[in-house]
């Protein structure tokens, strides 16, 4: 099956579109293969969007229940990022309330 079928047009544009998927799933303990991955994904015309893809995905999941380095972020930063978009929404929505 053609995988671009089912992939969004921005894909092929990503650095990382002919690079092994395993580059992405390092091991939690290996900062060197964990530094190669962040150092495709730098330089990345699409990050945000595969950032954008990755929260969508992964919604309100824990720390834990985030995997490889996605967007050019790990799951922890994915997370922290979360919480950090969440909470700047809560506050907008208090501040827009209380006006």
């Amino acid at each position: 099956m053609n995988s671009h079928i089912l992939s969004p047009s921005w894909h092929r544009g990503a650095a990382c579109a002919d690079v092994d998927v395993d580059v992405f799933f390092p091991a939690a303990t290996n900062a060197a293969d964990r530094r190669e991955a962040l150092a495709i994904c730098r330089p990345c015309p699409v990050r945000e969007e595969c950032l954008a893809e990755a929260m969508t995905e992964e919604g309100g999941r824990g720390k834990t229940s985030r995997f490889g380095i996605r967007g050019g972020k790990t799951p922890s930063a994915r997370f922290h990022f979360h919480k950090a978009t969440v909470k700047a929404q809560r506050d907008r929505l208090a501040v827009e309330a209380a006006a």
